[in-house]
């Protein structure tokens, strides 16, 4: 990271985007002048931090178990109410959670389009 931090950093002096920065401007902290390794690695220090992808806050279980959400994405005790996110998932998974999102995504509108097919007399959209 650091060395990418110090990759950026020489970016910011180059043409052609050092004709849209202020010499000198303002930066989110005052060690963000970084002129060599260690200041880039004081910078991370400080200022790095993660991010995360909450999973379980609404986990499709039975009620007894802590659940929120049923099998068909419908929340208990709710006739309408649907959850389609990382909440409805019991456990984190291993991989990139994003391609979990857009499988589930995809389930669900699946899902959906057949419900609505089958008790409504709407065409299928």
């Amino acid at each position: 990271m650091t060395r990418n931090l110090l990759d950026v950093e020489k970016l910011h002096k180059a043409e052609p985007l050092l004709r849209f920065l202020k010499p000198n401007g303002r930066r989110n902290h005052p060690n963000a002048f970084i002129t060599n390794f260690g200041s880039a690695k004081q910078y991370l220090h400080d200022t790095a931090t993660t991010t995360y992808h909450p999973c379980g806050t609404a986990a499709m279980l039975p009620p007894k178990q802590g659940g929120v959400v049923y099998e068909k994405l419908r929340v208990h005790g709710t006739t309408n109410l649907r959850v389609c996110d990382t909440s409805i998932l019991p456990l984190i998974t291993v991989a990139n959670i994003m391609s979990t999102v857009h499988a589930m995504a995809e389930r669900a509108q699946i899902s959906l389009r057949r419900m609505r097919k089958s008790h409504l007399a709407f065409p299928s959209w």
